[in-house]
């Protein structure tokens, strides 16, 4: 992992930045929940776990606009 270090003196700089960024990790973590909430209704419709439906499903196993998904 790589460590990012940033040298800011101006004390309102500081603050917006750190806003940013955490706005950003707030906005990466509902990403992740929302592909989590996604994968589970596909495992639960076609009953198989996302690892196995990675490695052995192909778009011929799947039904219509769902493989664009």
């Amino acid at each position: 992992m790589s460590d990012i270090k940033i040298h800011i003196d101006h004390a309102s700089a500081k603050a917006v930045l750190s806003e940013a960024i955490q706005a950003e990790k707030n906005r990466i973590g509902y990403s992740l929940q929302l592909g989590e909430k996604r994968m589970s209704f596909f495992e639960k419709k076609y009953k198989v776990s996302s690892e196995l439906f990675l490695r052995d499903w192909t778009a011929e196993n799947l039904k219509g606009i769902e493989y664009i998904d």
